[in-house]
């Protein structure tokens, strides 16, 4: 079986990790794959292709002009059919041809254009493993209490200038979550996709949303090497890395401290808190 993995980057962010970890079992196990991204740290990885050269055969004057402007567009008001018009011939380049499955991560951060969703999942099954709701809603990847994304975005509490601070990945200048939502409704309705999600409360959120007539909806969790991630005997582990033995440890991990979603201000101002009553009982 050859699976060809497409997202943002191929090695950062947890959603290129977990690609990662699919890939090597995948070897493992006697496939092959390959990685279709927008940046990545290892170029000259063989397995890796960066999405603007499989596709430079393509590229014109007229689109470049048509793209140049799309992306900016998008920069303003979030996804648009014009934006990087020549990734729209993604299902004629060899890449594409070779795989006999195609699995999507992260479509955003302006690589790929959504309207090739139709084209690859009319020739190719398509899986798209969600690593959060952005392929649900008008712009965010988490909608925090907002349940517009249901029914039609709009009006977008996130995009005001309280929600900034914290929406995810990086707001448009204005609200164009509407007219975002309604071709991602239109793109989904002309495409056969296959969905999994990490969980079953993720899989209620498909079931309420665009993305509810998909042809699949499974839940499977992230692997991990249990090789690697198996219990150790504490005495040991604490020696090894220099922790007192007997002393209460709190281990907090999250990737990106500066977003607002994973919690980093929250965990300081416990710790502070935790502090402070510890300093209260000393005295």
């Amino acid at each position: 079986m050859r699976v060809l993995h497409i997202n943002n980057t191929s090695h950062i962010g947890g959603a290129a990790r977990a690609m990662q970890r699919l890939h090597n079992a995948l070897i493992e196990m006697g496939n092959e794959t390959q990685f279709l991204v927008a940046r990545s740290k290892f170029p000259d990885n063989s397995d890796i292709h960066i999405i603007w050269d499989e596709v430079e055969t393509y590229k014109t004057i007229p689109k470049s002009i048509i793209s140049r402007l799309g992306n900016h567009f998008e920069k303003l008001a979030g996804i648009n059919s014009c934006a990087n018009r020549t990734t729209l011939h993604l299902i004629d380049t060899q890449l594409v041809q070779w795989a006999d499955i195609i699995e999507l991560r992260n479509l955003f951060g302006g690589f790929f254009n959504l309207w090739s969703l139709p084209s690859l999942s009319a020739g190719k099954p398509v899986v798209w493993r969600l690593p959060d709701m952005w392929a649900m809603t008008g712009h965010c990847s988490y909608p925090y209490d907002c349940i517009r994304w249901k029914r039609g975005c709009n009006n977008c509490p996130l995009l005001t200038k309280q929600g900034r601070i914290k929406v995810e990945p990086l707001p448009t200048k204005f609200d164009g979550t509407k007219r975002v939502w309604n071709a991602k409704k239109n793109i989904y309705e002309k495409s056969n996709l296959h969905i999994i999600v990490n969980s079953k409360w993720m899989k209620k959120q498909v079931s309420e949303s665009i993305l509810r007539d998909a042809l699949t909806v499974s839940v499977i969790s992230n692997g991990v090497n249990l090789d690697i991630y198996k219990p150790y005997d504490r005495e040991q582990v604490r020696k090894k890395l220099g922790l007192p033995l007997n002393e209460k440890i709190l281990l907090w991990i999250a990737g990106g401290k500066g977003n607002y979603r994973k919690g980093y201000h929250l965990a300081i101002k416990a710790l502070e808190m935790m502090q402070h009553k510890a300093g209260n009982a000393s005295t």
